[in-house]
């Protein structure tokens, strides 16, 4: 079993075709991978949907379908981590000495904070054990 971490960027490749969309697929197809991310990916979902829709890339109908599919998967498919005090002092860092900007900090530190209870890390997706 793999505990997979996914910022916005990778996550909304699970609903939205891009480039990369369907090894991120393959790669989480098996039952027991674990997906990770931080609370903020709700809303940032949210907002990447919403910019689509208006965008005119969704329709209508598409963009009610995806997030309905992804309120379920809220709930069935991904593990949330909170924001505590302690990731936003870690972002901070990371945006001092990374230039992030504060929402990818904030998803970094999440993951690290996970790495550090786990084993392994790789990118473009953070894999965090198995």
């Amino acid at each position: 079993m793999s505990t997979y971490y996914l910022d916005t960027s990778a996550a909304v490749k699970l609903y939205v075709n891009e480039s990369g969309s369907d090894w991120l697929r393959w790669l989480l197809s098996a039952p027991s991978q674990i997906v990770l991310s931080s609370y903020l990916l709700r809303v940032e979902i949210w907002s990447a949907f919403t910019r689509r829709l208006s965008e005119g890339v969704l329709t209508s109908a598409e963009y009610s379908r995806l997030c309905d599919w992804f309120t379920e998967q809220c709930a069935t498919f991904y593990r949330f981590a909170p924001v505590s005090e302690t990731i936003i002092r870690d972002a901070c860092t990371l945006v001092e000495r990374h230039r992030l900007r504060g929402y990818d900090a904030v998803h970094l530190a999440t993951a690290l904070a996970a790495k550090a209870r786990q084993t392994e890390v790789c990118t473009p997706v953070i894999r965090i054990g198995s």
